[in-house]
């Protein structure tokens, strides 16, 4: 390149040095030995040795580059932006928007100390969340429209939950208490094949409380071990076809003779009629109507 200015440790002269076009386009070089490692044009653009490619490696002191008021650091293979030891591929300190959201981004991570006030959000194209994850507030993820999955990629409703494991458990909800958040209460799905039954499981006592199965039946946890009310809180109405009465479960008896018994009360037109499962006899109920 024809230049006006070829200066080499202060001497205007040599093969090295500091060389400025005399055509007036504006390019800078820098040479060694008579070879352009830098050239400098007015595009705004440094062009390394080999064109756009640098042979080597580009060494910046210190593993960091400083771009006005932001830092950027590689150390071991990590990346850090505002962050001079970055622990992950990419570490960024505070705030990382991606998006192409005029005025905003599509997503925005804020990291806080110990996750509070920290959040990743989720906005729709004009502006409005769609979803957000917080470390001290409210989540919500798809808030208006969509499925959520846990445990699932194919989520059939709002909030779908997957299985635990492979084994008998299916999707579980554990509810803590407030004392100490421990787990108090759990509701999962039970059973391997198709006909799975909902359970509420009591973790303070170790038991399961109550079974719904896939035919509608209630189960109690226990058996002879659960009351339907209580002296002082009763249930209005019950409402049920047959009554079956039986004991025969029990390990003792009736509180009269301590026997056992096995008993269905139905209902006739005139009549009530009571049946002895045991050995089949039947029995009516005697009324006497009331005027």
């Amino acid at each position: 390149m024809a230049s006006i200015l070829n200066a080499d440790n202060g001497v205007v002269s040599g093969t090295s040095g500091l060389k400025y076009a005399s055509d007036n386009s504006g390019v800078i070089e820098l040479q060694t030995s008579g070879a352009t490692t830098l050239t400098l044009n007015t595009s705004k653009n440094a062009v390394f040795a080999n064109a756009a490619n640098v042979a080597t490696a580009l060494n910046i002191g210190a593993n960091a580059l400083t771009v006005g008021t932001s830092m950027y650091v590689v150390a071991n293979g990590n990346v850090g932006i505002g962050n001079n030891a970055p622990a992950h591929y990419l570490s960024v300190y505070n705030t990382l928007a991606v998006g192409t959201q005029p005025g905003g981004s599509d997503l925005t991570v804020i990291g806080g100390g110990n996750g509070i006030g920290s959040y990743i959000e989720y906005r729709y194209s004009n502006g409005s969340i769609n979803s957000k994850i917080t470390g001290n507030n409210d989540s919500y993820l798809n808030a208006f429209i969509g499925k959520v999955g846990i445990g699932t990629t194919a989520p059939t409703s709002k909030l779908t939950i997957g299985r635990d494991d492979t084994s008998q458990e299916g999707g579980q909800v554990d509810l803590c208490r407030a004392i100490d958040n421990a787990s108090a209460w759990g509701i999962d799905v039970y059973g391997n094949t198709s006909a799975t039954s909902l359970r509420i499981l009591d973790y303070a006592g170790s038991v399961e409380r109550l079974r719904v199965q896939s035919n509608g039946h209630v189960w109690p946890g226990s058996n002879g071990l659960q009351d339907l009310g209580s002296p002082t809180l009763s249930w209005r109405n019950i409402y049920t076809n047959d009554l079956h009465l039986s004991n025969e479960s029990h390990e003792i008896g009736n509180s009269v003779d301590g026997s056992k018994g096995s008993w269905t009360i139905q209902e006739g037109a005139d009549y009530l009629y009571i049946l002895n499962n045991k050995n089949g006899k039947k029995y009516k109920f005697i009324l006497e109507e009331i005027k």
